[in-house]
């Protein structure tokens, strides 16, 4: 049963054609530090939205991070609204990348029309809730990056709540510590402006402006407070003993995390 109530909103769609703009929550995970190492630098990113990203950006991205695969974690109506952008266009990135589909917590974000959580622990109980919701998805985009020997990319639309989640869970697979996660986590909230900003963009209108007031008020939900994150790692151990048991009540296997502690992993 889920432990938010009332359910969260979606973000709104776009009306009108898209506009590329920068992505600003783009970034590397690596050198982020695991029990006995670090993540290995140029292997696996996180960002906000790359299917609204210039082609300037994207081509640069291929260019220097040589990415090969793209994990777009938007829901089914957020990508068909937008699209997969120049990643899907071989002039820009100059190289196959494989595009990924895998929307998380879709029942959560595609249709809903109630209130926000309000408080850190409503945030913390949603993306509870979208791990054991989207437990089977998290757990092939495991699969895949311990599988796969070229660069990855993993995003949404504000690369901070499904790519949060992904990214807390990940980490939380290749050894990394509650705090370790939390500081990543928390990076983000540098960038909520410049995220506002591009998806009040994106959306326009209205709806855009209604974003932005909402932003910059600056609620648990719009923020990425570490609180929210210790909270998040408290309510996964309280349900699944840990972050990863749900996960592997859905079938992850251990064999898939050797193998990403095995390729991600560094001494430190």
């Amino acid at each position: 049963m889920s432990t938010t109530d009332p359910t969260p909103p979606v973000l709104p769609l776009p009306t009108s054609p898209v506009t590329p703009s920068t992505p600003v929550n783009f970034r590397d995970l690596g050198g982020i530090p695991t029990a006995g190492g670090r993540v290995r630098d140029g292997l696996v990113f996180r960002s906000d939205d790359l299917a609204t990203a210039t082609e300037d950006f994207v081509r640069s991205a291929c260019e220097r991070h040589r990415i090969g695969h793209v994990i777009d974690l938007r829901s089914t109506a957020e990508a068909a609204a937008v699209g997969r952008g120049p990643f899907a266009d071989r002039s820009v990135t100059r190289h196959a990348v494989s595009y990924h589909h895998v929307p998380l917590g879709e029942e959560l974000v595609a249709g809903g029309t109630g209130r926000l959580p309000d408080t850190t622990e409503g945030v913390a109980a949603l993306y509870a809730d979208m791990a054991d919701s989207s437990a089977a998805s998290l757990t092939l985009v495991l699969s895949l990056l311990a599988a796969t020997d070229r660069p990855a990319v993993f995003h949404c639309a504000a690369g901070k709540d499904r790519t949060g989640v992904l990214a807390a869970l990940l980490l939380g697979a290749v050894g990394a510590q509650e705090g370790a996660v939390v500081r990543d986590y928390a990076r983000t909230e540098a960038v909520i402006p410049g995220i506002a900003r591009r998806i009040a963009h994106l959306v326009g209108g209205a709806s855009g402006g209604a974003f932005a007031e909402a932003a910059v008020a600056r609620g648990p939900i719009m923020g990425a407070r570490a609180e929210t994150m210790h909270a998040f790692w408290r309510i996964m151990a309280e349900r699944h003993g840990g972050p990863l048991g749900g996960l592997r009540a859905a079938g992850l296997a251990e064999d898939v995390v050797l193998r990403l502690r095995a390729r991600l992993v560094q001494d430190a």
